[in-house]
């Protein structure tokens, strides 16, 4: 990224992979009669976010209509990219010729490095400086139960319930 390219980080650009993996259990296991679908997933992924323009190399820069911005923000060469790691795990049910229908995932994700604008004190050469910071995780589990009491041709009456749960 070239907003990390005047920082000291040795993390120059980020790479960010992702992984995912489902199977289709009733595919590969003769399930009973009252089971139509089953499904085990997973998935990994770590996304990163680079910093904003002009934060690690200060300078003077025009803006729309030719105007002239002058820097207010003192230069930090030692920021690093936000990076944010993310995993989840889940399964999907359906029974009675999928008149019935239940989802669960578990997840949790964790975002380090995070960029923060901090007002500079009074009489300070700069307005703003910026630090890398915090080390947030959230992590939580859904739940989803459908249920399909009336079908009929092309008119399906379908009712489903989903409760969530997230803690930070």
């Amino acid at each position: 990224s070239s907003t990390l390219a005047y920082t000291k980080s040795e993390e120059k650009g980020f790479f960010y992979p992702s992984f995912g993996t489902s199977w289709v259990i009733n595919q590969m296991i003769q399930m009973p009669q009252f089971i139509s679908y089953a499904k085990l997933r997973s998935s990994w992924s770590k996304v990163g976010n680079d910093l904003p323009l002009f934060v690690s190399n200060t300078v003077a820069h025009i803006v729309a209509g030719g105007s002239i911005q002058p820097n207010d923000t003192a230069p930090f060469d030692d920021l690093k990219p936000e990076m944010n790691n993310s995993f989840e795990i889940g399964t999907e049910w359906r029974f009675f010729s999928n008149r019935l229908h239940l989802d669960f995932s578990w997840y949790k994700t964790n975002t380090k490095n995070q960029l923060f604008t901090l007002p500079s004190p009074a009489g300070a050469e700069y307005k703003f400086y910026y630090v890398n910071a915090g080390n947030i995780q959230n992590k939580g589990v859904e739940l989803m139960l459908g249920v399909v009491p009336f079908l009929r041709n092309a008119f399906i009456l379908k009712s489903t319930v989903n409760f969530s749960l997230k803690q930070n």
